[in-house]
């Protein structure tokens, strides 16, 4: 709920106290079966209202569709996720949004299928009434404060770019009407269309509507590039005709006139066309070329270096031999593998803790706050909250302090099955372990039945996933070993925990990027690295630095199959997403993260900021050899690119074209 100051209540009886605890308290499960009620009791009681009806079949059609089309909004856009962290007037423009698409959608479904014997007026009606009840719903529950009233009614002045973007909208949808009318006089020499025109102009602006917001044209109405303002509005007419081709022929709605609907679309984008490229020519001349204009100036919070803490100067009694005697009496191995690497001797026994654990509550009321060493002899394999303990441990130790923890890896484990059992009992018994305790862990409806069931015990984790867990809450890892049946972790306490971006841990990802402009963009792929892989790109890189490609050398962050992936180019597939939404083009060099981008030239830093990223990067049509010939490369591609853009994209496109498919070049 909202931190902000809430209207005096203190006139409020004590049963409408009661009344607003009840629905703060609401779960959100709750919360939509409520909405779900509102919706259907909307409808029935405008079914009511609205008078006399010649049939039920129709209106119960129609209560279905509504119904469904609910569900979809649902389960797509989970409205009631967030619902009590987003301020008031954020939850009514959803609300709004939900209610008006849901009218628009049961309209368009309700002509394909020909459900036209129902009162209008209560389908509005409907919507409208579900919209209210809704609001009053949400403010019982979040309650009203002065500051929300404010942004409902009084929009912030400074937001100068929204309603840019609706006038833009505005004009597009009477181009939209202006492009359909035309057709319509072309075809049948009249601008008053019958029923059946009137449902194609639904369908058209429909297919409008879901074109525009997937493309998010009207977003990109400032864009001074003429080249890049007209190229989601080329997008979004070809999409649009695609859409309008399924739906035509998939749903044999023939009885509409082609020449209508394809034409209003093309017509449409010669209308925009025009339009869009005088409003960035003209946007363009009234920037001051004199003075660096900057648009929006973010400023990420990211993991910063602690300066490493001696700890006492004076050492009362050593902790080594307490180690070596008593602590690790058994785990003789071990004691000698970390000598090389922590400075017992240095260390005052106080300040060192060993426990064999896998309870959080033992390690978060542990009273020494300014530790040296913490060893848990216990697997992390059992450990539930795997960063919420990395985290404890951090807090515990002083900077520098060193935290050593026990695990089993993959190989460990079927090590051991070789051992007890037959190969071919072995491998079925592997399988079956790597699906329970691998796969179901990462798949995100499977995980909260794992983690419920079994508590997370006997979690398979890859050395990658647990050196980027480690990275990401704060330490550095400085080496593991192989004693026995258990791998053995070092890391130091080095930094701040991460809180820049939330760790990706999926099978679709967004990576963070460097875009057009210097803006940060998200690309789409499916996973192909370890989770948590995205903290380690300074540590592999300062480890192994580059190779000849000018990739990072000896990357254990991938899987195998995400080599695989990434030779037959299959992790690229989602970035279509980012292609249609006008985030990259078909050609172009690859957007990259922030560290690769600071190993380029300054000069070519700037060259790379000037043009969108691409799908396709110039490196697949000149081949180069090392990472200096790859900057080269695209230092000569975007210096060309300046002067001709058309003319390069397209002989580098099919100079790569040609590489890919005879050369079998492919992504590494």
């Amino acid at each position: 709920m909202d931190d902000v100051h809430t209207l005096d209540l203190a006139a409020e009886s004590s049963l409408m106290q009661e009344v607003k605890h009840l629905f703060v308290s609401i779960r959100k499960k709750v919360l939509i079966l409520i909405d779900l009620l509102f919706l259907n009791g909307s409808f029935w009681l405008m079914h009511l209202l609205s008078g006399e009806h010649s049939g039920w079949i129709a209106y119960i059609k129609l209560c279905l569709v509504i119904n469904v089309i609910w569900l979809y909004q649902l389960i797509q856009y989970r409205r009631f996720r967030h619902i009590r962290l987003e301020p008031l007037f954020i939850t009514f423009k959803k609300a709004s949004l939900n209610a008006a698409y849901l009218l628009f959608a049961a309209a368009v479904l309700s002509v394909f299928l020909r459900l036209s014997s129902f009162s209008h007026y209560h389908v509005f009606g409907t919507f409208i009434l579900y919209f209210l009840l809704e609001a009053v719903l949400f403010v019982m529950i979040k309650g009203i404060s002065l500051q929300s009233l404010k942004k409902l009614f009084f929009p912030i002045k400074k937001q100068r770019a929204p309603r840019e973007s609706l006038l833009v909208l505005v004009v597009d949808l009477v181009l939209l009407f202006v492009a359909f009318f035309s057709m319509h006089y072309l075809k049948y020499g009249t601008f008053n269309p019958d029923e059946r025109a009137r449902q194609a102009l639904l369908v058209v602006s429909a297919a409008w509507l879901i074109t525009a917001k997937w493309t998010g044209k009207f977003h990109q109405s400032s864009e001074p590039n003429v080249t890049y303002a007209q190229s989601p509005y080329i997008k979004a007419c070809y999409i649009s005709i695609a859409i309008m081709s399924v739906i035509v022929f998939a749903l044999g709605l023939f009885q509409h006139s082609r020449v209508l609907v394809f034409g209003s679309f093309l017509t449409l984008l010669a209308l925009e066309l025009p339009f869009v490229s005088l409003r960035a020519r003209l946007r363009r001349q009234t920037m001051d070329d004199d003075i660096e204009n900057v648009e929006q100036v973010k400023s990420y919070i990211k993991q910063h270096e602690l300066p490493i803490d001696p700890g006492d100067e004076a050492v009362t009694v050593p902790a080594d031999a307490m180690l070596r005697d008593h602590y690790l009496t058994d785990y003789a191995g071990l004691y000698h593998y970390l000598q090389d690497y922590i400075p017992f001797a240095k260390m005052d026994k106080s300040r060192v803790r060993v426990l064999n654990t896998h309870t959080f509550y033992n390690i978060k009321t542990l009273e020494q706050q300014q530790l040296n060493l913490f060893i848990n002899l216990h697997y992390i394999n059992n450990m539930r909250w795997l960063n919420k303990y990395f985290l404890e441990v951090h807090s515990k130790l002083r900077n520098g302090g060193y935290f050593v923890l026990r695990t089993r890896r993959l190989e460990n484990y079927r090590d051991s099955l070789e051992r007890k059992y037959p190969r071919a009992v072995a491998t079925f018994i592997y399988i079956i372990h790597f699906i329970l305790h691998r796969v179901i862990p990462k798949i995100s409806g499977l995980s909260k039945v794992y983690f419920t069931l079994l508590r997370g015990r006997n979690r398979v984790i890859t050395r990658a996933e647990i050196i980027g867990r480690l990275h990401f809450c704060g330490f550095r890892f400085m080496n593991f070993e192989r004693i026995g049946d258990s791998h053995w972790f070092v890391a130091r306490k080095v930094r701040m925990p991460a809180v820049d971006r939330n760790p990706t841990y999926g099978p679709l990802i967004r990576l963070r990027r460097i875009g057009y402009a210097g803006k940060v963009i998200y690309l789409h792929k499916f996973r192909t690295m370890h989770p948590y892989a995205e903290y380690l790109q300074d540590f592999v890189y300062e480890t192994n630095q580059l190779d000849a490609s000018g990739k990072f050398k000896d990357d254990f962050r991938l899987t195998q199959w995400g080599k695989i992936m990434r030779k037959y180019w299959l992790d690229e597939l989602p970035q279509f997403i980012n292609y249609i939404r006008g985030d990259i083009r078909l050609f172009g060099v690859r957007a990259l993260s922030q560290h690769y981008f600071k190993l380029y030239p300054q000069d070519v830093q700037e060259l790379r900021t000037q043009f969108k990223p691409g799908l396709v990067p110039p490196f697949y049509a000149d081949m180069p050899k090392n990472f200096d010939e790859i900057v080269d490369s695209e230092r000569r591609y975007l210096l060309a690119k300046k002067n001709s853009p058309l003319r390069t994209d397209l002989v580098y496109f099919f100079r790569a074209l040609r590489n890919i498919l005879l050369r079998r070049a492919h992504s590494r």
